[in-house]
């Protein structure tokens, strides 16, 4: 039997066994990292009148992305459109606030995001090993973000408490920790690009 006769016998690679699903699906992940990965929504008094800014009950909220996270950066204060005091209170919010510090399971999670996009660019089976392990510890570290946030929750609330009692006594909030339908899409970006790598792997040892 000749080689192209062999060749021809060979049952051709479907697109989930390229490196482009994996590509595309860590590419997801890592973009996600820029949009609001948590939030502390805040409950105000309903019989609270004298308050400077009036915001609706369940509204006002800080957040943070990825990113932020994992540099470290500042909570977000986030008031309702068309506020006339919005830019002078987030300013304020921003002298005030607790400093933050960079979360370890946030660095991870954002550096197998990075390896793995670098990485499946590279059409070769060891490089698919290095990115289904990638995806897979990416994946871990964001569900122990969620976990070491939550666990960290009362010394993050304490500093926001700290922060709004610091512009007006109105602002006597209750927060509550709660996790943006962006993350979750990103543990599941992470999880399905380790699984494309692994079927790159299967492919590849046909």
């Amino acid at each position: 039997m000749t080689s192209e006769h062999a060749l021809a016998l060979q049952s051709p690679r479907g697109v989930f066994s390229t490196r482009i699903p994996s590509t595309v699906t860590f590419a997801i992940a890592l973009l996600l990292f820029v949009l609001p990965f948590a939030e502390f929504k805040c409950k105000l008094p309903s019989e609270n009148q004298d308050a400077i800014i009036k915001i609706d009950t369940g509204k006002f909220s800080v957040s943070n992305t990825g990113l932020g996270l994992a540099f470290g950066s500042d909570w977000k204060l986030n008031i309702p459109g068309g506020n006339p005091f919005q830019n002078e209170r987030s300013d304020e919010w921003k002298q005030h606030a607790k400093s933050q510090k960079p979360n370890y399971y946030a660095i991870v999670a954002l550096a197998m995001a990075v390896l793995g996009l670098g990485l499946s660019f590279i059409d070769a089976a060891p490089f698919a090993v290095i990115t289904t392990v990638a995806g897979g510890i990416g994946a871990g570290s964001l569900i122990g973000l969620m976990l070491d946030l939550h666990k960290k929750s009362s010394d993050i609330i304490s500093g926001l408490q700290n922060a709004g009692n610091s512009l007006d006594a109105s602002y006597q909030v209750d927060l509550g920790l709660r996790f943006t339908p962006w993350f979750y899409i990103a543990i599941i970006a992470m999880l399905v690009a380790g699984v494309f790598s692994y079927k790159r792997i299967l492919s590849a040892g046909r």
